[in-house]
């Protein structure tokens, strides 16, 4: 799976020099510069192994569902109002009247959460969380809501260590 391969790579990128990528500096040219400076022609030092580029644009669209770059017109479907630790978020679809995403929480206990919700056109909406190998039955949570304006914040909870699906779908017009 062309994904799993790309995360892989971006964990192996990140895995040679993790606090230089997450709490020595915020993102700038530096930072996505010290592959090339180990890697390339120009190398300051022999690699003791492959030293692989990040690719932080995938991270941020799997997280987001923005098909596009965050530095250059960004459409994020959702913001997820969390702390980043302990969470793995994959964005699977995103429109103007349904969202859905996998989630994890790799806490011991169920982590209470909100997400902001950007592209979602006005109208009435059910949010489930459902674990995944549960799919097929009833949702385990859902919660309704209303789309008054582009940024929408809705409160959930996770499961603990469960892989989950949350969908939104809107409501019919009655």
């Amino acid at each position: 799976m062309p994904l799993v391969a790309a995360l892989r790579q971006n964990a192996e990128a990140l895995r040679i020099n993790f606090e230089g990528y997450t709490s020595e500096v915020r993102y700038t040219d530096r930072v996505l510069r010290f592959p090339s400076l180990f890697g390339g022609a120009d190398k300051l030092a022999d690699p003791s192994g492959a030293i692989h580029t990040p690719n932080p644009s995938l991270l941020y669209s799997m997280a987001t569902g923005d098909p596009g770059d965050a530095g250059y017109f960004p459409l994020n479907a959702v913001r997820w109002l969390t702390p980043p630790r302990g969470i793995a978020a994959l964005v699977t679809e995103s429109a103007s009247t349904r969202f859905d995403a996998e989630l994890f929480c790799f806490d011991a206990e169920p982590r209470s959460m909100s997400a902001e919700f950007h592209l979602l056109a006005k109208g009435n909406y059910t949010l489930t969380v459902t674990p995944k190998a549960d799919e097929d039955r009833r949702p385990s949570r859902t919660y309704d809501f209303v789309v008054e304006a582009r940024r929408t914040s809705v409160s959930f909870t996770l499961p603990s260590r469960r892989l989950c699906v949350l969908r939104i779908r809107a409501n019919k017009a009655e």
